[in-house]
């Protein structure tokens, strides 16, 4: 009974387009911190891809870092769970 996964993708997209995209210039980092499913979500949005095409069968773990860049509403990724809390 709980949000579909279209219903959370469309959230993302909007939330990038409102909020991200718009501030691009003026901001130079944002830390989201979100929980998994969100996380795919947000890479579905922002790559026009299914979650499963992006991240195959890696698995992130919790407190996974992915650094995303963004210039001219288009994002590339920079680090992909490159680095985990738990090492620090």
């Amino acid at each position: 009974g709980g949000e579909s996964y279209a219903s959370l993708e469309k959230r993302c997209r909007s939330f990038l387009d409102e909020i991200i995209v718009p501030n691009e210039k003026q901001w130079e980092h944002v830390l989201l911190v979100a929980h998994g499913g969100v996380v795919r979500g947000l890479f579905s949005a922002m790559f026009a891809q299914a979650s499963n095409e992006i991240y195959g069968s890696h698995v992130q773990k919790n407190c996974a870092v992915n650094i995303i860049d963004c210039t001219a509403g288009v994002f590339s990724v920079d680090v992909f769970a490159g680095e985990y809390c738990e090492k620090l």
